[in-house]
């Protein structure tokens, strides 16, 4: 427990590039994470974040502004508290995590003694993936017992965007070091056994919080038969620290030291909430720390008895290894009886139970304002909903007759307005017979969902628009926010500005902030100019493909220019599926495609690039584009009247292709499966919906017209 302590927000600042975090506390402090660390996390371009809490911390917490918009807060239920303290930061190459004592607060932070750990990804002296590997099932665990679909959906994204990230916990600890936790297993039994029959000389405790006269850890301590254990505690602050436990004659055959301990100088008065286990042999230590306190609940009971904890356990072939943590230059100590420090009873809550008649299971905003409810309860006969901004106290009730059950969903427009920065729900149900009142949950609307991440960023950068590009454009609320993103977008090196992406909710309205000063000419012209740029680099790599149609690196890239513009294009097109302003390219890019099989076909060495043509599944790519542009067409009435000739023309261009293909590969029958795996690409382009079936008959009646 050194001076130079961990600065926190100093190295969380310091990190690589990294697009999730998740972070694990017992309290939660708003005012500090809004105002402190969310600018930190803002500077590293991080847009996913989730914090997980304890269930009282979460209803009790205060100074909430920005929860929904800026981050999720979640709480994750037990039967007593939720007591882990770590920050995981996920990125797609990198990570970064701190575990340790430290809750989310400016005291956790800033102020009181904690001992943390920082573990990076990738470090070279050891393969640290194992423990964010642990790290990863633990908070899956979690996931379990949480009931926010966002904030799951959130956390999943944050593993996905991690492709380094094992998702199979059961991999071998590095370089001695370990996370365990007790969602399924106490972790005191877990720690004795991985010191196994070793004869262990010395146990040092260092803990804040005791369990009183429960003595039950103290006896599977006393059970490892040490020669010697030694209490390191603040007697002033110490809580539930009973005396008249060592009178118990498990410590008959045991030495039993208390010091009195702070740390060195000018912090000496400053609270040590550090907890640390040390198992000392002639040979060998073990130095486990993290959240549990030397109490039962923390080390003796399971997440479906007691609390959830989690920790380290590193493990040295050096006894005096750790020593650095206690020694002189670092902690004070003095000797003291047990009896000469005053019991306090444990001040914390042993439970996460919360104030309501039963618990609010789920709430949150969709993007048109609509709130949802979600709860247990069954045929209540009217309800009031109640929803509190906590910065300024304001309230407003909104009655609902005849409410269904387990859920409720209400759109007026003053939620929208209220809901634009983060407010308390929670619900009050009438029976006949009586009234009960749910726990409380926080809303915002949610614009988190329509801020794109700047791992999908890197997504759309690196794959030239083809992965990524729709997805973010349609979680975007309105067209202007597509404009303000496509604007930050530099399409002739798919380098994004971030910031463009950021949406930001103004006063009373969805698209506030300016966001929709995009009138439809200037609109349309920037969406003509970004597709024109797509669609230069395309021709141009064309003229180079077909030069050298064998070069694996530049047909790569020829199929995510032609997928991507092509997507594009759809996407757009499908907005308003009467007037079609863009497919009219499509023509003009199988023409090309045409020109490619073609040069191919007759290409004195044609089986490198008749692999390549079928490794990227170009056939399947060019049938569902065109059956798209079709439907588009179809549906808008260019089969027929005015625009049939365009239509026939498509026709024509579609029919010649599809021809070229069936020399290339000796027919044009389409692979269920090939389709089915290249369909799943273009799923945001929802307003239309084609199926395989759809696709090989569109293609078979073509080439059966000729």
């Amino acid at each position: 427990m050194p001076t130079d302590q961990l600065e926190l927000l100093e190295e969380l600042s310091g990190g690589e590039l990294y697009s999730s975090a998740i972070f694990g506390t017992y309290t939660f402090d708003g005012e500090f994470f809004e105002e402190d660390v969310l600018p930190v996390l803002d500077q590293l371009d991080i847009a996913n974040i989730v914090v997980l809490t304890d269930t009282k911390s979460y209803a009790e917490a205060e100074s909430v502004t920005e929860a929904g918009q800026s981050y999720y807060l979640e709480h994750v239920r037990c039967p007593k508290i939720h007591h882990p303290k770590f920050s995981l930061l996920l990125g797609h190459d990198h990570g970064r995590m701190f575990l340790g004592s430290g809750n989310l607060t400016e005291d956790g932070w800033q102020r009181s003694g904690e001992l943390m750990t920082m573990i990076d990804y990738p470090d070279e002296r050891a393969d640290t993936r194992p423990i964010f590997s642990s790290l990863r099932g633990f908070i899956q665990d979690s996931q379990t017992r949480m009931h926010s679909s966002r904030a799951a959906t959130a956390i999943e994204e944050a593993f996905s965007d991690a492709p380094w990230l094992p998702d199979d916990t059961s991999t071998t600890p590095g370089n001695g070091t370990e996370l365990l936790h007790n969602h399924s297993e106490p972790l005191l039994p877990q720690l004795l056994d991985r010191i196994d029959d070793t004869e262990i000389e010395e146990i040092t405790v260092c803990s804040p919080f005791f369990s009183g006269t429960d003595q039950s850890v103290f006896d599977r301590l006393c059970a490892v038969d040490p020669e010697q254990i030694t209490l390191n505690i603040q007697p002033d602050n110490v809580e539930g620290f009973d005396s008249a436990v060592f009178d118990s004659s498990v410590f008959d055959q045991v030495e039993t030291n208390i010091n009195k301990y702070s740390l060195t100088g000018e912090d000496s008065d400053r609270y040590l909430h550090a907890k640390l286990l040390l198992f000392k042999s002639s040979s060998d230590v073990w130095a486990f720390f993290g959240s549990p306190n030397f109490t039962t609940p923390a080390l003796l009971e399971d997440g479906d008895t007691g609390n959830i904890e989690m920790g380290i356990l590193r493990h040295e072939q050096d006894p005096e290894y750790f020593s650095y943590l206690l020694d002189d230059t670092a902690i004070e100590s003095e000797s003291v009886t047990p009896d000469s420090v005053t019991f306090r009873p444990p001040g914390g809550s042993e439970t996460s139970t919360v104030s309501g008649d039963f618990s609010l299971l789920d709430a949150y905003l969709e993007d048109d304002g609509t709130l949802i409810l979600e709860y247990d309860q069954t045929n209540p006969e009217h309800a009031t909903i109640h929803l509190t901004r906590s910065a300024s106290g304001n309230t407003i009730n909104i009655d609902v007759s005849n409410p269904t059950e387990k859920r409720i969903e209400v759109s007026k427009e003053q939620i929208e307005q209220f809901c634009n920065q983060s407010v308390e729900v929670s619900v009050t149900l009438e029976y006949q017979d009586r009234v009960e009142h749910s726990s409380k949950r926080w809303v915002s609307l949610p614009s988190l969902e329509q801020t794109p991440r700047p791992s999908e960023i890197k997504t759309v950068e690196t794959s030239d628009g083809r992965d990524g590009l729709i997805e973010v454009l349609d979680r975007l609320p309105t067209l202007g926010y597509v404009c303000d993103f496509l604007e930050n977008i530099d399409i002739a090196d798919m380098s994004v500005d971030t910031v463009g992406g950021t949406v930001t909710i103004g006063e009373g309205t969805v698209g506030g902030s300016g966001k929709e000063e995009w009138d439809p000419k200037s609109r349309d012209e920037l969406v003509k100019s970004k597709l024109q740029t797509l669609l230069n680099r395309f021709h141009s790599t064309q003229g180079e493909i077909l030069l050298t149609p064998s070069d694996p690196d530049l047909f790569s890239t020829f199929v995510n220019q032609y997928v991507a513009v092509s997507k594009l294009i759809l996407w757009f097109d499908t907005l308003d599926q009467y007037d079609l302003h863009y497919v009219q390219h499509i023509r003009s890019i199988m023409k090309e495609i045409h020109e490619l099989i073609e040069v191919i076909n007759r290409y004195e060495d044609p089986e490198a690039a008749r692999r390549l043509e079928n490794d990227h599944s170009l056939l399947e790519h060019t049938a569902i584009i065109i059956c798209y542009v079709d439907e588009l067409q179809t549906q808008a009435g260019y089969d027929s009247g005015a625009d049939e000739n365009v239509y026939r023309a498509f026709q024509k261009t579609n029919r010649r292709v599809l021809n070229e293909f069936s020399e290339l590969r000796e027919s044009t029958e389409l692979s269920d499966t090939r389709l089915e795996d290249c369909l799943e690409e273009y799923e945001a382009i929802d307003a239309i919906s084609l199926t395989t079936k759809q696709i090989k008959t569109y293609c078979r009646s073509l080439l059966d017209d000729e």
